[in-house]
């Protein structure tokens, strides 16, 4: 028996009735009893539930959703199947964090992937290393330009992604055609996913104002190819044309496979970085 629940409520009506009508013997007089300590317990439990959501710290269900719109309006939204615990763990972390530093870049982007993410800057030595120092051809270090000031390359590895529970995989024995556990389904269906887009979105919001960051998913630039020259991948980010922001080819950024590893080059063909 705890505080508040049927039983509670009823040994506490009874004792409070007069003595005359007795706490044993009277099955009529128990089932009234029972039915009023029934709604009695769903009122102080919904009111115990009520009060719960009141604090970020107690909050659950859809109220912890609605805590993360009042702080965040829409831009800290629960992932699908995300568990309250954890959700209740990213809002607290979103509330006042270290911002604008790279050390809260590389936060941002470890909480919401679950992976440390690989940052470069081309104008800070620690990160190119520099004659005899964290530096040799295909093993270490980095090209480096000193005329590339406040921006930033991001590597990053997305969640893996478990598939959805109850539906079976391709080409498994249990579903066919419009029958069994078997269905079309998309990435954001899936518990956990995270897009780069909301990734982007994250960096953005934390970065320092002036600064330009470029990511780029680590899955696909594993593999080495022929140089590519291709822009299209670019051309539909917000303010950059297939020319670039200037004139064609003044300071246009594309990311290709060069040499013996992957580069970022600019549009006028000076290396920036290379990855071995």
């Amino acid at each position: 028996m705890a505080t508040g629940d049927k039983a509670d409520l009823l040994q506490r009506l009874q004792a409070v009735l007069p003595p005359w009508f007795g706490n044993a013997g009277t099955p009529i007089l128990a089932g009234v009893l029972a039915g009023i300590a029934g709604g009695l317990s769903f009122a102080h439990s919904l009111i115990a539930y009520a009060r719960a959501q009141t604090r970020l710290g107690t909050a659950s269900d859809f109220f912890l959703d609605l805590a993360s719109i009042d702080f965040f309006g829409g831009t800290l939204p629960r992932r699908r199947a995300e568990a309250d615990d954890t959700f209740r763990a990213r809002i607290k972390a979103a509330m006042f964090p270290e911002r604008v530093t790279r050390a809260a870049i590389a936060r941002v982007v470890r909480e919401l992937t679950g992976a440390e993410p690989r940052i470069f800057e081309p104008w800070n030595t620690g990160d190119t290393g520099g004659y005899g120092v964290a530096m040799g051809y295909g093993v270490a270090g980095a090209w480096g330009d000193l005329g590339l000031p406040y921006r930033a390359f991001i590597d990053y590895t997305l969640p893996d992604l478990r598939g959805i529970p109850g539906v079976s995989g391709w080409a498994g024995y249990h579903g066919g055609w419009g029958a069994g556990a078997l269905a079309y389904a998309a990435l954001e269906e899936m518990p956990g996913y995270l897009s780069p887009e909301a990734l982007g979105a994250a960096v953005q919001r934390n970065k320092a104002f002036g600064t330009l960051v470029w990511m780029r998913h680590a899955v696909d630039v594993v593999t080495p190819a022929p140089p590519s020259h291709d822009f299209s991948a670019f051309a539909a980010m917000p303010g950059w044309s297939a020319t670039g922001p200037g004139p064609p080819g003044d300071d246009f950024l594309f990311s290709g496979p060069c040499g013996h590893g992957l580069a970022w080059a600019w549009g006028d063909g000076s290396l920036v970085h290379v990855e071995t």
